[in-house]
């Protein structure tokens, strides 16, 4: 579960970056770009850049899929084993 919560917490880390990159594209003003842009830097961690961030997103989302997945299969046979055991 605490694995879960890392990938939740990424996710809206990464998240906010997208936000800000919409802005950064909307900005007029050359100070306002900048801004955003360090603000965007700020928030990457390492390893993760401009070029490759909307990858690790990707990557994190599916991460996540398949962790909620087994966690999902396992409450399943949690189900089936207390059904048997009564």
């Amino acid at each position: 579960m605490e694995y879960v919560k890392y990938l939740k917490d990424q996710l809206k880390r990464l998240n906010k970056i997208l936000k800000y990159e919409a802005k950064y594209v909307s900005a007029k003003k050359e100070s306002d770009k900048e801004y955003l842009r360090q603000c965007m830097e700020f928030l990457f961690d390492q390893g993760e850049d401009f070029s490759n961030y909307h990858q690790v997103i990707l990557d994190y989302e599916e991460a996540l899929q398949n962790r909620n997945d087994v966690i999902n299969k396992l409450y399943k046979e949690i189900e089936i084993i207390k059904k048997l055991k009564n």
